[in-house]
C-alpha cells in the first residue's frame, strides 16, 4: 500500500472550478433578472441575492464532480 496521498485537485482544477463558477453566476443573474417582478425598486439587487445560493451549489457540485472524475480517471490508470 502506498502511504503517499496525491491531491486531487490542483491549482488549475481550482481556477477552472472559479471560471466556471463566474460564468454560471453571470449566466443565472441574467435569468433571474427577467424574473423578477417589480416596478420600482433594486432589480439588479434582487438577482444578484437570488443568484448567490444557486451559484453556491454549482460551486460545491462542480468541486464535487470535478474531484470524483479525477479520482476515476486515476484508479483507472493504475488498474491498467
Amino acid at each position: 500500500m502506498e502511504n503517499k496521498e496525491e491531491k486531487l485537485i490542483g491549482t488549475r482544477g481550482s481556477i477552472f472550478t472559479l471560471l466556471l463558477t463566474g460564468v454560471f453566476f453571470l449566466f443565472i443573474q441574467n435569468v433571474l433578472r427577467s424574473h423578477v417582478h417589480m416596478e420600482i425598486g433594486p432589480k439588479n439587487a434582487i438577482a444578484i441575492f437570488s443568484a448567490l445560493p444557486l451559484t453556491g451549489v454549482f460551486w460545491f457540485a462542480s468541486n464535487m464532480f470535478y474531484i470524483t472524475f479525477v479520482d476515476h480517471v486515476r484508479n483507472k490508470k493504475r488498474n491498467q
